[in-house]
């Protein structure tokens, strides 16, 4: 895991904190975005996830709320696979939507976790999912009004 904590250092260093419009994220730029998932190419590590963060005029970072990549696990995939699919998209995601909607260039926050992590939250949606599943199963039970 040396190639995620330097990851975790590279993005603290480098990155802009947004805690100016109450996020705990870091956005990269372009360059340093790619150089981040270089970081971590060998790891076993999943990108959750790429956000785009413009900023307008007077410098003020605000969520692209269209530049949202979300990086789902496919069925029958490995942690393995999954790692490897979710790098290059987030790469490739990165690389064509680096253009921002004004003069700025924007920024990317990057989410990732490792396979341990992924699991505990693969565990959560699992279970938000069945009690979900069966809060619509009450609900179509009842009688109509």
């Amino acid at each position: 895991m040396a190639g995620l904590n330097m990851f975790e250092e590279f993005v603290r260093s480098r990155g802009r904190s947004l805690r100016e419009i109450g996020s705990a994220d870091v956005a990269l730029t372009k360059e340093d975005a790619l150089e981040a998932l270089k970081l971590i190419k060998q790891e076993p590590v999943i990108v959750l996830g790429v956000n785009i963060v413009n900023y307008d005029e007077d410098d003020w970072p605000t969520y692209d709320l269209f530049g949202v990549l979300s990086i789902g696990r496919n069925c029958n995939e490995t942690l393995e696979d999954l790692s490897r699919r979710s790098k290059a998209v987030g790469k490739y995601y990165i690389m064509e939507m680096g253009v921002s909607n004004n003069e700025r260039p924007p920024g990317f926050v990057l989410t990732v976790c490792n396979f341990e992590q992924f699991n505990e939250l693969q565990t959560l949606k699992d279970r938000a999912d069945r009690a979900l599943a069966e809060e619509v199963d009450r609900w179509k039970a009842q009688p109509p009004p």
